[in-house]
């Protein structure tokens, strides 16, 4: 495993646990929610803490793509890398849904 390949699986481990964070505590990281009431806070961070645990995911799987069938050609890495862009999206539109920024 080389280095890009360890930094991604690292990466991977940080999102996972800071999306677990997030669920458990029913708060949102590293984003401004001050204008933003409690209420609406909880209902983001189960939405927040799921996209970071899909993103964590899938870039761990990325880091393993030579050991995986599927991620090992082209398409299953652009199919990758297509769901992470996807995630950013849905994330961002659903911030500007619920939060009041």
């Amino acid at each position: 495993m080389d280095f890009i390949n360890l930094l991604m699986v690292f990466i991977g481990i940080i999102a996972v646990c800071t999306g677990m964070y997030e669920i458990a505590k029913k708060t949102v990281a590293g984003r401004n929610t001050a204008a933003s009431t409690q209420e609406q806070i909880r209902k983001f961070s189960t939405i927040d803490g799921t996209t970071y645990i899909i993103e964590g995911t899938v870039v761990i799987l990325m880091a393993f793509s030579d050991y995986i069938p599927f991620l090992g050609t082209a398409a299953g890495l652009y199919t990758a890398a297509g769901t992470l862009v996807a995630c950013v999206i849905f994330n961002f539109v659903m911030a500007k849904r619920i939060l009041n920024n």
